[in-house]
């Protein structure tokens, strides 16, 4: 049986003595510790989730900044193409002016050394006509018969 003495009453008194002096050295840092690490991680996993919340909306913000860059991008190419066609339309026109005053100018010529030749060839033309009718008839045609 077990008996009731003062070795009982000590081994209490030791054993709740150790238990405080374990609680105080040993149990509270411990379990602070642990809440301290259960708090830092409850922390970095709300950074994280808020990291993650900010990433998405930078990468649909990127995204719609992208898709109007584009559209704009688009829409000012297409501008340029259409400068570029009037600008080449115009360049065009005024290159089929220049070309019909260039034309032009060459037809006044050709005309002009038309009307400068014209009474040369035309007194050339009448001495082979008279050259050719000598031939044909064998002799010199009449004096009243020139041709002019």
């Amino acid at each position: 049986m077990i008996s009731i003495n003062a070795t009982l009453v000590l081994q209490i008194i030791h054993f709740l003595v150790l238990a405080f002096i374990l609680n105080k050295l040993l149990f509270q840092p411990v379990l602070k510790i642990i809440d301290e690490r259960k708090q830092h991680l409850e922390k970095t996993k709300t950074e994280i989730d808020n990291i993650k919340e900010k990433t998405i909306q930078l990468e649909k913000t990127f995204l719609s900044t992208e898709s109007e860059a584009r559209k704009g991008f688009t829409k000012e190419r297409v501008q340029q193409n259409r400068e570029g066609m009037s600008e080449t339309e115009s360049l065009l026109d005024h290159s089929r002016k220049e070309a019909d005053s260039i034309k032009k100018e060459a037809d006044k010529k050709a005309e002009q050394e038309i009307e400068q030749s014209r009474p040369l060839l035309e007194g050339e033309a009448a001495i082979l006509a008279k050259g050719i009718i000598e031939k044909m008839i064998g002799g010199r045609p009449e004096v009243g018969s020139e041709m002019r």
